[in-house]
């Protein structure tokens, strides 16, 4: 390499690490966060108020300011009033576009159904957007019809998630919502959060069957590392290629993404020959999920380079196909609670070629697979999920004679039981009469052409 093309990479590189090391900075964070809730202080508006305070506790997540911010939040005039919650969700741009588009629910899902007037179902509902579609798009009717008949529950999809729409459900709803958080770090965070927000202590990647994995042999894997990320920025390629200069030659690495913040897999292949990359290296996109399943079945090493984003199923579906897991010793995401002695190792920051290598060699010898299937399955989950909505039924005194049905996400939530399909049809009917326009995509999805037919005729 000419000594102007290893000045420019370094300063590219340098360029990369300074950006990334402001953005992550837990000392920047607390400090940001606290200067927006600060300002919320001399905010004349309530509106402009209660932002700046969720706001700046998203920021700083998970460090400090949290006690003091929670009281002003508490004490803010406004703070119970759906309304205006209601305003400052619109306001803020995150949905606007979805909303727009499309006001029907999706990646939501019933596990109960109601058996009496007293015992209620038990509706999920994944990411952010989809709580955002219900509360903004029912009337004060149709809400109070669905709580009479379903208990909530919110899976979200990044941490920190949306504090302004938590804030939303609680003054809105009349019951509690059941909050899945997308790491474990951000419960209590909830739980202090509005008094009518229960988090469950289960992460959403956590709902994985591994019967669908058919794991090699550790000897007969071709794959030495696999990366399974959307090539959006925030997936940090750049410093897998870094790293993977201090590692051999002849190592075989698979690259698996989609399309994401405008960048696709051509420019990640470009990424990879600006640092020099060594090793054999195979990229695929937007493969269908049993083709990603058999790369993953086939692999020795899964990582994941993100320094925060949500639970990320994809590292959840490694362990399930006996992949060693490794990611950055200070990632804020959910799945890195699973790396532990017997699924892999935590990358520090500083070290990580190093540390990949010593991956690399305990591998043969780690129990990813079985560790997972004795702690994160899809019906551990389920059963976790169960005994918190049927214990606060019963401390409330109201009857729980059913439990919820198996469920599994693959890659969106979808029912173990074929049967379960056709046992919840009157479910989504009910829905669909509730709002059309929020619930009758579900019923499409769940019920076919047979019982939209049905629908649309009555």
């Amino acid at each position: 390499m000419s000594d102007k093309k290893y000045g420019r990479r370094k300063l590219r590189e340098l360029k990369l690490r300074f950006s990334d090391s402001i953005k992550h900075s837990a000392m920047l964070r607390a400090l940001a966060g606290s200067v927006c809730a600060v300002w919320g202080c001399f905010s004349g508006n309530v509106e402009s108020r209660l932002w700046r305070y969720v706001r700046g506790l998203e920021i700083a997540s998970p460090y400090g300011i949290w006690l003091p911010v929670k009281q002003w939040l508490r004490m803010c005039r406004g703070f119970d009033n759906p309304e205006v919650w209601a305003s400052i969700v619109r306001r803020s741009g995150r949905y606007e576009g979805v909303l727009s588009k499309d006001p029907g629910l999706t990646r939501s899902i019933v596990l109960k159904s109601p058996s009496s007037r007293e015992e209620r179902g038990v509706l999920l509902m994944y990411f952010e957007y989809n709580l955002a579609r219900m509360l903004l798009g029912l009337g004060d009717l149709e809400l109070k019809k669905l709580q009479q008949s379903y208990h909530l529950v919110f899976a979200s999809s990044w941490s920190p998630t949306d504090y302004a729409l938590l804030c939303l459900a609680g003054a809105k709803l009349t019951e509690s919502l059941f909050v899945q958080v997308s790491n474990h770090q951000e419960e209590w965070q909830v739980k202090e959060l509005h008094p009518n927000l229960i988090s469950t202590g289960l992460l959403p990647c956590d709902w994985i069957n591994p019967e669908v994995f058919t794991p090699k042999k550790f000897e007969e894997r071709e794959t030495d590392i696999i990366m399974v990320a959307n090539w959006g920025e925030f997936k940090r390629h750049w410093e897998f290629f870094k790293a993977l200069g201090e590692l051999p030659d002849h190592l075989s690495v698979v690259l698996i993404g989609q399309k994401e913040g405008g960048r696709d897999m051509g420019y990640i292949q470009r990424l990879a020959q600006f640092y020099g990359v060594r090793q054999r290296l195979s990229f695929y996109e937007s493969l269908g999920i049993n083709e990603v399943s058999n790369h993953l079945c086939n692999a020795k090493v899964a990582l994941i380079f993100s320094r925060r984003e949500g639970g990320c199923v994809a590292a959840v579906e490694a362990l399930f196909a006996g992949c060693a897991l490794g990611m950055r010793a200070d990632a804020h995401v959910g799945s890195a609670a699973h790396i532990n002695r017997r699924t892999g190792l935590l990358l520090r920051p500083g070290h990580l070629g190093g540390d990949l290598l010593r991956l690399l060699e305990l591998a043969p010898e780690l129990e990813p697979r079985e560790w997972a299937v004795e702690s994160i399955t899809h019906e551990i989950t389920r059963a976790r999920l169960n005994e918190t909505v049927r214990n606060s039924e019963i401390s409330a005194g109201r009857p729980w004679t059913h439990d919820l049905a198996q469920i599994e996400w693959r890659p969106y939530a979808s029912y173990s039981r074929v049967v379960d399909q056709e046992r919840f049809l009157p479910d989504y009917e009910f829905l669909n009469e509730v709002d059309p326009a929020v619930f009758g995509g579900l019923l499409e999805q769940f019920g076919g052409r047979r019982s939209v037919a049905v629908a649309k005729a009555g």
